[in-house]
């Protein structure tokens, strides 16, 4: 494998565990908003520990819009003749298609 592919790779997976963990703050707010709207005040302080300070979220935000930004980048070094055969882009964070699909 092209070192611009295992660049590209690298890049990808980093920044879709970003986005996992973006997915996984936005779960907690969604617990707690649902608690709060429950009236329940228990599940609301088990559920508020886990919430992210407002510099966290800040942070979170932005390494994932810089992680983001280094993947578009290093996709245009990734052969052409290569790339049908990667996540685009634009995947990160999506679930990836059934891999067995393409081979059809």
């Amino acid at each position: 494998m092209s070192n611009e592919v295992e660049n590209y790779l690298k890049a990808y997976d980093e920044a879709d565990g970003m986005a996992t963990n973006l997915k996984r703050v936005a779960d907690s707010i969604e617990r707690v908003v649902y608690a709060l709207r429950a009236g329940s005040r228990i599940a609301c302080t088990e559920a508020l520990p886990q919430y992210p300070t407002e510099a966290e979220l800040s942070a979170l935000l932005s390494g994932l819009e810089q992680a983001k930004d280094r993947v578009r980048q290093l996709w245009d070094a990734v052969p052409e003749a290569m790339q049908h055969r990667l996540p685009q882009p634009d995947r990160v964070g999506r679930p990836l298609p059934d891999v067995s699909l393409l081979d059809r």
